[in-house]
């Protein structure tokens, strides 16, 4: 696979993840909201592009995370018990 087919099939799993749309997704990442149909049209992308979108990807999970984590405490926290 393709450096770009391997971006964009881990950018679907993401919206999916996310539950957002493709073009919320470019719009949020790279402040374009046709990146993900350019992408797939096609259009060339730098090193320094498909880095920016894999960190914005990583920098959401780890807040999905960091939340999940927090509410697991709170939960423990109102129940007494110990996480």
């Amino acid at each position: 696979m393709s450096t770009i087919a391997t971006l964009l099939a881990d950018i679907e799993e993401f919206c999916r993840e996310a539950d957002i749309a493709e073009a919320t997704f470019s719009t949020r990442a790279v402040n374009d909201g046709k990146f993900v149909k350019r992408l797939r049209q096609g259009a060339n992308v730098t090193v320094a592009l498909v880095d920016r979108v894999r960190a914005y990807m990583d920098a959401e999970r780890s807040k999905v995370r960091a939340a999940a984590e927090a509410a697991t405490v709170a939960a423990s926290a109102d129940t007494g018990e110990t996480a």
